[in-house]
């Protein structure tokens, strides 16, 4: 399955306001955690679930007559849907690929939330039934979604939970019978077509909230499916300035990506894991050192990082 790249995680959370130096010494495996992390200040997840175990059976169902999309749409701004995604009923492999412009990472988080504020809608106009298709442009790789109920977590907190699963190596496959083994006879599906890195941050999504649910949660008996994997959506809200602050503080030994000790004492700008990687740094960082006195002389001493 492909991957995010390191340069692709700092990029989308810059867009998500958690600014990232292009250069931190972070290694992917420390952004996808920092990436988690800023998805579930989105979600308000440790507020919600302070218990880290969701099981969908323990809320009622949302009420069938409350829409549930103005509730969805309404976390983020008004008039966020990207009216080009092109979606049909029932696709086949004969069905045109859209020509869409290039994703850029910066906006793949607002472009994730207006989707799943659009998969909110489906299930308003689709008689609370919803199977999904995020399909790639490049026509190979699908993810498939099947939306089996609706919870009110809160009276202003829906849940929706659903089973996913990866389809890969399209091109190989005749597009037709593959929906024929996911969909149950008459079923309709509703298609997305995503750039592959709407795809990768979905599925960074999806496998984060399979993290939070419950062992003992189970899907509907009549969907059950082995090849499912559960997981859920929630609204997704802007980051509070709080979690923000806290999501871009410790950025990493500027020498070696390690979480640092603590700073240059001179300027106060530098990051480090300890004195030998300040040393190491030190002549590359000299001619940059501005104190944040004017008495002071620039010298290679470390300052303890009290956030660290």
């Amino acid at each position: 399955m492909a991957t995010l790249t390191r340069d692709q995680f700092i990029r989308i959370l810059n867009g998500m306001n958690i600014e990232l130096p292009l250069d931190t010494k972070f290694e992917p495996k420390k952004l996808q955690q920092r990436l988690h992390k800023a998805l579930d200040a989105a979600q308000r997840f440790r507020t919600i679930f302070p218990n880290n175990a969701v099981n969908p059976a323990n809320y009622p169902l949302w009420k069938p007559r409350r829409p549930l999309y103005p509730v969805f749409q309404r976390n983020m701004k008004p008039g966020s849907h990207w009216a080009t995604d092109p979606r049909g009923e029932m696709s086949t492999s004969e069905m045109p690929l859209p020509r869409d412009p290039v994703v850029e990472p910066e906006i793949v988080f607002n472009k994730v939330v207006d989707t799943i504020d659009d998969i909110s809608e489906d299930w308003d106009t689709e008689s609370r039934h919803l199977s999904i298709m995020l399909r790639d442009c490049d026509s190979s790789r699908a993810v498939f979604v099947r939306v089996f109920s609706v919870h009110e977590i809160d009276v202003d907190t829906p849940l929706m939970f659903l089973g996913y699963m990866v389809i890969e190596r399209l091109e190989q496959r005749d597009y037709d019978e593959i929906l024929a083994g996911y969909l149950e006879p008459g079923e309709a599906m509703l298609m997305y077509f995503l750039k592959t890195i709407e795809q990768d941050m979905f599925l960074q999504l999806l496998s984060l909230n399979l993290k939070h649910i419950s062992p003992t949660a189970q899907p509907p008996r009549q969907a059950q499916n082995p090849r499912f994997q559960l997981s859920f959506f929630m609204p997704i809200t802007k980051i509070a300035q709080p979690d923000v602050a806290r999501l871009a503080k410790n950025t990493g030994c500027v020498v070696c990506g390690r979480n640092t000790t603590g700073k240059c004492m001179t300027c106060l700008a530098v990051q480090y894991c300890g004195k030998d990687c300040q040393r190491k740094h030190w002549k590359a960082h000299k001619n940059l050192c501005r104190p944040t006195e004017p008495s002071r002389d620039p010298q290679p001493t470390l300052a303890k990082d009290a956030a660290s």
